[in-house]
């Protein structure tokens, strides 16, 4: 998928880099230059138009041929979905026809790497659809976890309260987000809320399905240079670094990491990842946070199950097969312990205050039980703020 545009995106993109809160290394932060102010003023002007879907198009842009969109960015289409031509900073758009005048649009925006903005976004739409905005510890009440691309990704759903005079129907969103190296994707639903909801399991269908590109494509703002903290090791360290989700709506807890254990650059929706001895391909050693209780426990476990394992999902009768009762100097968690074809999961799921927190180890049988005391210890090491 290869996109043009006019001179407007060079700007925009160069406004995006240093962010708003951190310097260009993302350490202390550092004064913008008026220039920089105004790019960033820009850049926020422009993010809203694009993810609340208000307002004429600031950038033109043109669709490449089909055969080199396939390539970059591909889906499988739901049942009564029509795909449309993108406008703005959009890289496709669907409609969907419901019974009368109720109709609802599909948008798929990449952004710049946009981190711990989860809030705000949530309030652009709750103005959207005319709504109070909420603080940040009402977040999870609208906030699940879901599968986007094969990434772990969160889903926020909001609703009106009442009919306006543009809109003949209460409206209702579906947002969906999730953070790469290379860019914030934003997949969003938007219509009647009586068609949104009856549409929304196959709005998560489309999320598993999306296939999303390395690089974002060429002509949208998150095209641009993107620049990632460099890896640090060290326990104190693991509390400096910037992680994926953001350090403003995550609060990295203390932890002491084994001294055989190495920390690296986390990924997508990680806060913290590390190398472990003699580590073999595929091997994952992560910590993770989600508002609310993030999606659930089956939610997960059946993710896991499908992703990591290559097992068929399990019901909830069939729950306490894998996990168990955890008792940490922290509080009560779950363990979640599952091994298929030579390769084993080990996972704690602990819900503290307004989120769930993931610490997992994946690899082969032999690393899984060679590293497995490492890991427990290193899951009761970890102190949650005021814990």
């Amino acid at each position: 998928m290869r996109w043009n545009v006019n001179q407007k995106s060079a700007f925009l993109r160069y406004a995006a880099n240093p962010s708003p809160e951190t310097g260009p290394q993302g350490n202390a932060p550092s004064r913008p230059t008026g220039i920089q102010r105004l790019g960033l003023a820009a850049l926020w002007s422009v993010t809203w138009l694009l993810l609340s879907g208000c307002g004429q198009d600031p950038i033109r842009v043109y669709r490449a041929p089909k055969e080199i969109v396939g390539r970059a960015l591909n889906w499988k289409l739901p049942e009564g979905w029509k795909e449309e031509t993108p406008g703005q900073m959009r890289v496709a758009s669907f409609s969907i026809q419901g019974e009368g005048d109720k109709s609802a649009e599909v948008s798929i925006i990449p952004m710049p790497r946009i981190t711990g903005r989860d809030t705000e976004f949530v309030n652009l739409w709750r103005e959207q659809l005319r709504l109070k905005p909420i603080a940040k510890e009402e977040l999870g009440g609208f906030t699940t976890a879901v599968e986007i691309g094969g990434e772990q990704g969160q889903m926020f759903d909001l609703i009106g309260e009442e009919k306006t005079a543009n809109e003949p129907e209460v409206m209702r969103i579906l947002a969906a987000t999730v953070t790469l190296p290379s860019a914030t994707w934003f997949v969003k639903m938007t219509g009647a809320s009586e068609l949104v909801g009856a549409r929304k399991s196959q709005f998560v269908e489309f999320l598993r399905s999306l296939e999303l590109p390395a690089k974002p494509p060429e002509g949208t703002l998150a095209s641009g240079p993107q620049k990632r903290p460099p890896a640090s090791g060290g326990a104190r360290d693991a509390e400096s670094a910037q992680p994926s989700q953001g350090s403003a709506d995550q609060e990295l807890p203390h932890w002491e990491v084994p001294a055989t254990w190495k920390q690296k650059q986390p990924g997508s929706m990680l806060l913290a990842s590390f190398s472990i001895p003699n580590e073999e391909p595929g091997t994952q050693v992560t910590v993770s946070a989600l508002m609310g209780d993030g999606g659930g426990l089956l939610l997960n476990v059946n993710r896991w199950r499908r992703l990591n394992l290559g097992l068929p999902e399990i019901s909830a009768g069939e729950l306490s097969k894998v996990v168990a009762d955890l008792e940490l100097p922290s509080g009560k968690a779950t363990l979640v312990d599952m091994a298929h074809d030579a390769k084993r999961l080990l996972a704690v799921v602990q819900k503290v205050g307004a989120r769930t927190w993931f610490y997992k180890l994946l690899s082969t049988e032999k690393i899984v039980a060679a590293e497995q005391e490492s890991f427990m210890n290193f899951v009761k090491s970890v102190r949650y703020a005021g814990n």
